[in-house]
């Protein structure tokens, strides 16, 4: 077992007391260290071969950062997130993200729409389903019908609804993470493995985090080459943003300069 960093400054550095580990990681216990040490404000990796309790590992440092005891550490993260690989769900990729419910309300004031009497709570159950009645098929919006929007990949909705920061902002996170050109009504449960991946980091980290602890297990199963290394470029945007990011994987992270590494 051994524990890199590049720098030994105290405020640039999370730390957590060995002893109070917990949790069934035999390694951890032979480190010379009397702390585990996380870089702040950069890019750490746990890594090691499977079974070896990274996961394990990165739970703990979830709970220790969420438990209500107070120290100095805590005070240096705002917010803690785990995010888990690969999160199911069969909603589609408007309803996942939850700008079905803003677009239901924008296509709810239409001339048409209102003249017709379709609510949004009944054009919202419309989008999640993607399935619109004769009635839903004859408003526009922009020109565009209700069906036809729902079409869209991410990429147009993006640029289509640039001025409504409540659909356009949580899909800026999946287009930097190379998920353009997936289509609102498709099912997140029928993405690649990889996609699929890419799609959970990119909602679980909207709105985009400030001051935070983002803990990722093994992201890069199933992702491409070019699939990671746009994700690594993605994480190092969230570390120069001032939070604090911590990834477990069973491989070397290729182009890692943060030189923060544990290896069980």
């Amino acid at each position: 077992t051994q524990m890199g960093h590049q720098e030994s400054n105290h405020e640039r550095m999370l730390s957590i007391p060995v002893e109070t580990l917990r949790i069934d990681v035999p390694a951890l216990y032979s480190l010379a260290a009397k702390e585990l040490s996380i870089g702040l404000n950069t890019i750490s990796f746990i890594l090691g071969e499977s079974g070896s309790g990274k996961s394990l590992l990165l739970q703990f440092i979830y709970d220790y950062f969420c438990s209500d005891s107070p120290t100095e550490n805590k005070s240096k993260i705002r917010r803690t997130i785990l995010i888990p690989n690969q999160m199911q769900t069969r909603a589609t990729v408007a309803t996942a993200l939850g700008i079905d419910q803003p677009l239901a309300q924008l296509i709810s004031h239409t001339e048409v729409a209102r003249s017709l009497g379709l609510s949004a709570v009944v054009l919202r159950k419309s989008i999640r389903s993607a399935h619109f009645s004769s009635t839903e098929r004859q408003i526009r919006y922009r020109g565009y019908s209700l069906e036809q929007l729902c079409r869209m990949t991410v990429g147009q909705t993006y640029q289509f609804f640039d001025k409504v920061s409540k659909i356009s902002k949580p899909l800026q996170p999946l287009i930097e993470l190379g998920l353009s050109e997936i289509s609102l009504d498709r099912s997140a449960s029928e993405l690649s493995s990889g996609e699929q991946q890419l799609f959970t980091i990119g909602k679980m980290l909207y709105p985009t985090p400030k001051d935070s602890l983002i803990l990722l297990d093994d992201p890069g199963a199933g992702l491409l080459e070019t699939e990671n290394w746009r994700l690594m470029r993605y994480l190092e945007v969230l570390a120069a943003q001032g939070n604090t990011v911590v990834v477990a994987s069973s491989k070397s992270v290729v182009g890692n300069r943060s030189g923060f590494e544990i290896w069980l």
